[in-house]
């Protein structure tokens, strides 16, 4: 049975490859997507692990829990044409390009940058814990 340390180190695991998905520009979402729900998947995909910036198993800084805090609120502000532009399949590449977007991604997407950067010590860390 896995513990919460090991839980939690694997959560952060694809906490970081939806950070990762998040960071990049809409094409390349919409293609690591599947072109299936990409907006919603994506807001999700990073907004419910919030819970991990307390996890204590992650060691986190005051300013890497607020950071992923921060994403995780902003991700889950975003507005419905965002995530299913009205009229369009989610589950086509045009629905997915026409959400994934939207303008109010961009800020998200400079912000996935940063806090991947800020959480550059964490990640190297995990790979460590996970033999990768």
């Amino acid at each position: 049975m896995m513990d919460q340390a090991e839980s939690d180190q694997n959560g952060f695991f694809y906490f970081i490859r939806a950070l990762e998905i998040l960071a990049m520009d809409a094409e390349s979402q919409c293609k690591a997507g599947g072109n299936y729900n990409t907006p919603w998947e994506v807001q999700h995909d990073v907004a419910d692990f919030v819970g991990l910036a307390e996890s204590p198993a992650l060691a986190l800084t005051h300013e890497q829990q607020d950071a992923m805090k921060d994403i995780c609120q902003e991700l889950l502000l975003l507005p419905k044409a965002a995530i299913a532009p009205e009229g369009m399949a989610m589950t086509t590449h045009a629905g997915c390009i026409a959400g994934m977007r939207h303008p109010a991604w961009e800020p998200l997407r400079e912000n996935a940058k940063k806090l991947l950067a800020l959480l550059g010590p964490v990640i190297a860390e995990n790979r460590r814990y996970l033999n990768l």
